[in-house]
This record gives structure tokens, sequence and C-alpha cells, in this order.
């Protein structure tokens, strides 16, 4: 199974849904993914856009838009350890992406 296919399968799964207590976030979940998306760009020199990611996720653009802006909570946590798989993201940036996204 190939990373996307992972990274599907962890939306899919059925987890409990997670709603601990706001914490202040040092930055917003749509700053936090754009940086993140920026540097796997750079890293591996693609040219990745939101709608790329929000494809091989499986989910579409618009609604993966509003998860990334904040006006639709994501749910599940399994949904942001996708989002941080597709972005190669390491343990402490999706530690990060938990306070941020609350």
């Amino acid at each position: 199974m190939n990373i996307e296919q992972q990274a599907m399968h962890l939306i899919y799964c059925k987890e409990q849904n997670f709603s601990d207590e706001p914490v202040m976030p040092d930055e917003s979940f749509s700053d936090f993914f754009d940086r993140m998306l920026k540097q796997l760009n750079e890293r591996t020199g693609q040219s990745l856009s939101k709608k790329d990611i929000a494809d091989k996720l499986k989910i579409t653009p618009e609604m993966f838009r509003k998860y990334i802006n904040g006006q639709k909570t994501i749910k599940k946590r399994d949904c942001i350890i996708a989002i941080c798989a597709m972005l190669q993201a390491d343990t402490t940036d999706t530690n990060d992406a938990f306070s941020n996204n609350f």
C-alpha cells in the first residue's frame, strides 16, 4: 500500500472523534498547512497545491479548503494524520497540527 492509499485508509477508518479543550494556537492550521506544503515543495522540487493534496486524499477541493481554513472542524484525528502524512510531516509537526486545529 503506497502512502496515498495509507493516508486515504486513515481518513475512512472508524476512529473516536476528538474534541479536547481548545488550545490557543501559535499559528492557524491554514498557516501550518501552507508552511508544510511550501517546505515539501522546496524539498522535493514539486509544485503541489491544496487541490493536489485534496485529490490524493479523495476529498473535494471545496471541503478540503474548509478543513484547512477552519470553516469546518475536522472531527477525526486520522484525517489530520492523513493530511500530515501527505505533507511528509514528522512527529513533532504532526503534534503541532493537532494543537493548531482545535
